[in-house]
């Protein structure tokens, strides 16, 4: 088991790339350059870009090796719909790859982005468009760290991804908050520690 552990881990390192060792710290493009200047890239993040760009369905090899399900919902529009403003069509969710609409917004952010860093800044007129990006809520489910904030930021920021992150999730994870979720509760022990020195002082407890 522990040799199967070993090579799922070892597979998902290669695949999602978790480990760069040629970072650029003149130019840097890489979520791992965020993560503390380490070269580690938070799995977590991986998966979130994947998710964005393309779908799961590409990291669908990697996904097998972690615990635990994973599927995919996908929001777009019912053009059925013709009741909504404009007739664009009522926002509905399905249970299967349906993100023609959301992709067609990030790309044209990317095109936009791409078209305002080739303009010269000296030339650059005052009413270039601004391009308007999706934006992506993500929320983790038992914790996340700033350093994988951080690296969402970053990607927004510096990668290009077409998109903006609102982060949410049930607490924010740092070293100190770890170590003592490991660590004995006192408030807990200490008295069950106290009834057994007076149950071994006592005589072995109940006659």
């Amino acid at each position: 088991r522990r040799r199967r552990r070993k090579t799922a881990y070892a597979n998902v390192r290669r695949s999602m790339r978790l480990v760069v060792d040629d970072l650029d710290d003149a130019n840097p493009d890489d979520i791992a350059y965020a993560y503390s200047h380490s070269g580690y890239a938070p799995l977590s993040v991986r998966l979130i870009l994947a998710a964005v760009q393309s779908g799961w369905r590409r990291v669908e090899d990697a996904l097998r090796h972690l615990p635990g399900p994973h599927f995919e919902y996908a929001q777009g529009r019912d053009f059925d719909d013709v009741s909504s403003a404009a007739g664009s069509g009522a926002p509905v969710v399905e249970p299967r790859v349906r993100r023609d609409w959301f992709d067609a917004k990030l790309q044209s952010a990317k095109r936009l982005e791409t078209r305002r860093d080739a303009t010269d800044e000296g030339t650059k007129p005052k009413t270039a468009q601004k391009p308007k990006r999706p934006v992506v809520f993500v929320f983790f489910v038992g914790g996340v760290t700033r350093a994988e904030i951080s690296c969402l930021r970053f990607a927004s920021r510096t990668m290009r991804v077409g998109c903006d992150f609102v982060v949410g999730a049930t607490s924010v994870v740092n070293g100190n908050g770890l170590i003592e979720s490991l660590m004995d509760d006192a408030r807990v022990f200490e008295p069950l520690d106290a009834l057994d020195v007076l149950e071994v002082r006592g005589g072995g407890g109940k006659s």
